[in-house]
């Protein structure tokens, strides 16, 4: 075979590589696809109902495997309590192998009865048969629990949450003293309260949270009827980065996982 062939083999030899790995390149390149369906955001739903489920997956060549995922979204507070009374947070999940460009997911999920109040994550997730991820999805839902629907009521009287309440550092105070009135009153039971003092005026962290520099729950409590003035936060003044505005929140809980806030603004000054 002279020169000239064996360059016209190589260069022929040379396209159909190119052309397979374009071809590979082509199909390989993109990831799948996920739409939630059901359910909505921010959707509805009670302890002994179905929550209905249904999400598309799609993908350019050939789906591998997706996952589905309910889990808490509320703020980890502890009940602290044993009874059969005490709801229990809800988790779920399932996986799933699939195949093909496109599958449908659907599921009728009974939420337990004693689930615990409060914000939920939907997430769905999936890859194909290359390895490739999708983005994933997430949506909120809220659950309540059928023992106890309604939240329990804060009546923040002071620090006031009309005005701002301006707390003074003068030259060597370290620290002071923010004495609360109010109540936190619920239709069966208080659980207890959470207080969080937030960085106001330097906004969010970097990944978009509230910073909170300091924070003191108690979840051990019982009756209809909470007493703030029972509580008293001691402010330092190492923990307070500037002058400004810090967001004082206070949180009350219910038996089931009901809850609602009040907020006070703490204008601080530091001499």
């Amino acid at each position: 075979m002279n020169k000239i062939s064996l360059i016209a083999v190589f260069a022929i030899l040379f396209g159909l590589m190119s052309c397979k790995k374009e071809k590979k390149e082509e199909f390989d390149n993109q990831k799948p696809s996920i739409n939630i369906i059901k359910p909505s955001n921010n959707q509805v739903i009670k302890g002994n109902e179905n929550l209905q489920i249904e999400v598309k997956f799609t993908d350019n060549m050939n789906l591998s495997q997706y996952k589905l995922e309910i889990h808490p979204n509320f703020d980890g507070h502890s009940h602290g309590k044993t009874d059969e009374e005490v709801a229990t947070p809800w988790e779920w999940d399932t996986i799933v192998n699939i195949s093909g460009k496109e599958h449908n997911a659907k599921f009728s999920i009974k939420v337990p009865s004693n689930v615990k109040a409060g914000n939920y994550h939907f997430m769905a997730m999936c890859t194909d048969a290359v390895g490739y991820e999708a983005q994933w999805r997430v949506i909120n839902i809220k659950i309540l629990n059928p023992e106890d629907t309604i939240p329990p009521v804060v009546n923040l009287i002071s620090p006031s949450i009309t005005s701002s309440n301006e707390i003074i550092f003068n030259s060597g105070e370290n620290e002071k003293n923010i004495n609360f009135q109010g109540t936190i009153t619920d239709n069966k039971r208080v659980n207890g309260f959470k207080i969080q003092l937030i960085e106001h005026h330097h906004g969010k962290t970097n990944h978009g949270e509230d910073k909170i520099i300091y924070e003191y729950q108690n979840m051990n409590l019982n009756g209809t009827s909470f007493d703030l003035s029972n509580v008293i936060l001691k402010l330092y003044r190492e923990d307070l980065e500037d002058n400004g505005e810090y967001e004082l929140k206070v949180i009350g809980y219910d038996f089931v996982g009901n809850s609602s806030e009040k907020e006070a603004v703490l204008l601080v000054k530091l001499r």
